[in-house]
């Protein structure tokens, strides 16, 4: 075997023979492509009927458009027909009648050429070309009309399809005499543009969006990411969409139509839809945008207001993300000063003194690196480190955030939280009065039993209050995932801290009874009558219990 020296594209004729597989067959693709199809050829308005022939239910999709001239483009895969202007605007790929394949399908049209109207009938077996097709005179003066026979699966969904085929389709179509709803595909757009044959409008509010579809080919509509765009505080978010007028250069994937081609004209589009995003955020007022969002919009001259001055509210890290306390935003960030994301090891008990100290009141707000840039955020002061530093006697040791103190647990002589401020291109220390600090990390030490505790001799600080910090600096639901829900969890960890505290700080006898206060809280008292009260005595293998009088208020 001798090889070629050159080779030409073509398409072999086994092609015809499996038309059928090129499309899925579905009513939906099957309407949308006549539909399509009677908007070039020029027509007003489609009808779709439901008939009866011969006892067999017919679907009849008529338009009256300019007709069809020659039938034999019709069974021409990959052969329009249609006129040089239609094809550079539209690129129909001449496939559309073969989404009929294998259905018996009866076609009338107008042939302005022949002056003439004729009809070809296909039977369902005959699409794959073994046969020739007889095309007979037929009585009709405009526009093409196709009867196919109706399976009945089509029959029961033909209402629902159509009506969704109609929603953003340009012409009226009408099913059985009744005109079906129509919807301008921009109408939720709060901002539109018109950009090289297309309409782009910004919707807001569209990360929910992350599988509809945004572009409408004059009524089939595709999905497609062109452009998203999100305040860096997540309060407001926009997305394009995008209406197709006369934009040739932006193609569909044949044959099924349902995804664009990935090709120069779309990535200009999605960069156009950025810009006009932009636009519509310029003309809307104040906005929180990252600064890599609005830096983009000035190289693209689009004259944007830097970010607005806002933030969020600092509120110390907690070992398990859903014990975290609420935030809300600072509207004055100008007096801001800015804190990192603290291990929860060493945030819940700094947060404790600069509530005690107060010095730093309203003033605490979560670092947004994504401000970075903006003036306004780059000249706030930073606090860039943590630490406290214990005093027993002669003994001083340092809590950090990134080793424990060298000293046994307990009571000491005083503690300073030291804040390491970095300001105005410097930084400083300040020190703040501490009255507790807890030292827990969850790599080294297993259990939080095995947290080392500080207080202060000063300290006033309840077994209560002790417990929350242990909860918030040791908690984790994901420690222990053979338990019950996470409430579950939660309510069985703070009843063990609320024992330790109490013990640290009462000892032993009354963190024995905090824990029998729990129990009989969580699983007794409820069972007593309302207006009565109960004496219950606790022996390790008696129980003595009884009403007495109820004491006086």
């Amino acid at each position: 075997m001798m090889l070629p020296t050159s080779v030409r594209p073509s398409v072999s004729p086994d092609a015809i023979q499996r038309v059928g597989r090129l499309f899925n067959g579905s009513i939906d693709d099957i309407l949308n492509e006549l539909v399509q199809n009677a908007r070039r050829a020029g027509a007003t308005c489609v009808f779709l009927e439901n008939r009866d022939r011969a006892g067999q239910p017919v679907l009849a999709v008529r338009d009256d458009g300019c007709g069809i001239d020659d039938p034999g483009t019709l069974v021409t895969l990959g052969r329009s027909g249609w006129s040089s202007e239609i094809a550079a605007r539209e690129d129909p790929a001449g496939m559309g009648v073969f989404s009929l394949a294998g259905h018996h399908v009866e076609i009338r049209s107008y042939s302005h050429g022949a002056d003439a109207g004729w009809r070809l009938t296909i039977p369902a077996d005959a699409w794959e070309g073994r046969r020739a097709l007889s095309v007979e005179p037929f009585a009709i003066d405009r526009g093409t009309e196709i009867l196919i026979d109706l399976p009945d699966a089509w029959n029961k969904s033909l209402l629902p399809v159509a009506r969704n085929v109609a929603r953003f389709y340009p012409l009226p179509l009408h099913l059985d005499g009744e005109e079906l709803s129509r919807v301008n595909w921009l109408a939720d757009a709060i901002y539109v543009e018109e950009w090289q044959g297309v309409r782009i409008g910004i919707v807001e509010g569209g990360f929910h969006r992350q599988v509809s579809r945004t572009i409408n080919f004059h009524g089939l509509t595709v999905p497609c990411v062109l452009a998203r765009v999100a305040e860096a505080d997540g309060n407001r978010s926009w997305e394009a969409l995008v209406d197709i007028v006369d934009a040739p250069q932006l193609q569909l994937v044949l044959p099924a139509r349902k995804e664009m081609v990935q090709n120069s004209a779309l990535d200009a589009l999605k960069l156009a839809c950025r810009h006009v995003i932009f636009r519509a955020i310029a003309a809307s007022g104040p906005h929180t945008l990252a600064f890599s969002d609005w830096a983009e919009a000035r190289d693209a001259g689009i004259a944007l207001p830097a970010a607005e001055a806002r933030l969020t509210a600092w509120t110390p890290a907690t070992a398990d993300p859903d014990t975290g306390r609420g935030t809300h935003i600072i509207a004055q960030a100008s007096n801001a000063i800015l804190m990192p994301d603290f291990r929860p090891a060493i945030a819940p008990c700094a947060d404790r003194a600069f509530q005690a100290d107060g010095r730093f009141a309203g003033r605490l707000a979560d670092e947004k690196p994504a401000f970075e840039g903006y003036d306004w955020y780059d000249a706030l002061p930073r606090v860039a480190d943590l630490s406290f530093r214990l005093t027993r006697g002669d003994e001083v040791a340092l809590l950090s955030l990134h080793a424990g103190p060298e000293m046994d647990e307990g009571q000491v002589d005083s503690i300073q939280l030291a804040v390491t401020l970095h300001e105005d291109g410097r930084e400083h220390v300040v020190t703040i009065p501490a009255d507790v600090a807890i030292h827990y990390d969850a790599w080294e030490q297993y259990d939080f039993e095995e947290a080392d505790i500080y207080v202060s001799a000063s300290s006033q600080i309840t077994p209560d209050d002790l417990a929350d910090l242990l909860t918030d600096c040791c908690f984790c639901s994901s420690d222990d995932r053979n338990l019950d829900s996470w409430q579950t969890q939660f309510d069985r960890f703070r009843v063990d801290a609320l024992e330790q505290a109490t013990r640290f700080l009462l000892g032993d006898d009354e963190a024995v009874l905090a824990r029998l206060r729990c129990v009989l809280a969580d699983n007794v008292a409820w069972i007593v009558p309302d207006g009565r009260a109960v004496s219950v005595q606790l022996r390790r293998n008696e129980i003595e219990v009884q009403f007495v009088p109820e004491p006086a208020d």
